[in-house]
């Protein structure tokens, strides 16, 4: 599986991570969903390099920490935020990929497929 594909998505509502993740996997990415920070952290450090989404459930500063320890060990992953209005200002501009909450899962999906295909194209 290319680590490109390898998605480790966070949230705390597991019925908002099982459906994201199905979506994903729909479309060829490989997922782990975890349900807590250390969990999260715990993936990161030993190199789920690919993806990292993390959602509004999340407090902010939890997310920073581990958006700042995913770019830490994998400086080339891509790093998403699930955002509402209360976490828009706080971590969209931390991140390469912004979805509204409402938007999630196939946001999610369409915004990394979007990537994808840019990055092919540059290569």
């Amino acid at each position: 599986m290319d680590i490109q594909r390898t998605v480790l998505s966070l949230s705390f509502d597991s019925a908002k991570n099982q459906r994201r993740g199905e979506a994903l996997e729909q479309n060829g990415f490989k997922v782990i969903s975890v349900s807590s920070a250390i969990q999260a952290r715990y993936e990161i450090e030993m190199g789920q390099c690919g993806i990292f989404i993390t959602c509004p459930l999340v407090p902010d500063m939890v997310s920073l920490d581990l958006i700042a320890l995913f770019r830490k060990f994998c400086p080339v992953g891509t790093t998403i935020a699930v955002t509402s209005i209360r976490t828009s200002a706080a971590v969209g501009p931390h991140v390469d990929i912004e979805v509204d909450d409402a938007n999630d899962p196939g946001g999610i999906v369409q915004g990394l497929l979007s990537r994808l295909c840019e990055e092919r194209g540059a290569a």
